[in-house]
């Protein structure tokens, strides 16, 4: 009998799933970022700018879990999303950081 590598012999339906929970996960702090920058554009008063606060740090939920799912399972993480995070945090930060600064909540 052939030795099967492990992707050959799994179910292609479950591998596909997992590959687009994965692929999902890794993409959706730009979903959170989008929101955090329309929260911070639209502010009007600090209980809106707290909330863009929050869902900016939310942001960072995602990509900490899969950044420790790739080291726990040794997999290189998904390098055009891993790559482009930290300027998209960059981009979403540092100007509601200048201009939002005074109401962070923690």
């Amino acid at each position: 009998m052939q030795n099967m590598s492990d992707e050959a012999t799994a179910d292609p339906a479950k591998t596909n799933k997992g590959k687009a929970v994965y692929e999902f996960l890794w993409g959706s702090p730009g979903l959170f970022l989008f929101v955090a920058m329309g929260l911070f554009l639209t502010s009007k008063n600090t209980a809106d700018e707290e909330r863009a606060w929050l869902v900016y740090g939310l942001a960072w939920v995602p990509t900490v879990l899969m950044g420790l799912w790739s080291l726990v399972a040794r997999k290189k993480p998904h390098m055009p999303t891993a790559a482009l995070l930290p300027v998209a945090y960059a981009v979403v930060g540092v100007p509601a950081l200048v201009f939002h600064g005074d109401v962070l909540p923690f």
